[in-house]
């Protein structure tokens, strides 16, 4: 990631779209299942904000989007990872955006 965005530069937009899941009814669920999904929704958006919004910032700023899923509000079942990693893909950029 930081290689690209030390490539890339600054860009006007960041579209932050990570997405996987894996669906199993929770009490079916391992912990390394919970690891991946996390990892990959949660960690993966952070990580690619990370590096890539003081290129942003020094630039004089930009627009991120950050795109999460229904299951951030609403789980299902099947959805327990899910649900859990796609509640937190929308806070870092409004943190990484606060003064």
């Amino acid at each position: 990631v930081r290689a690209a965005a030390a490539a890339i530069g600054a860009p006007d937009i960041l579209v932050l779209t990570v997405g996987l899941n894996v669906r199993k009814r929770i009490v079916d669920y391992t912990s390394d299942d919970l690891s991946r999904v996390i990892q990959t929704n949660l960690a993966g958006t952070f990580h690619v904000l990370q590096a890539f919004a003081p290129a942003m910032a020094q630039a004089g700023g930009g627009s991120t989007v950050a795109f999460s899923s229904i299951r951030a509000t609403v789980a299902g079942p099947g959805q327990s990872g899910q649900a859990a990693a796609q509640a937190g893909p929308s806070h870092p950029p409004a943190a990484a955006a606060a003064p």
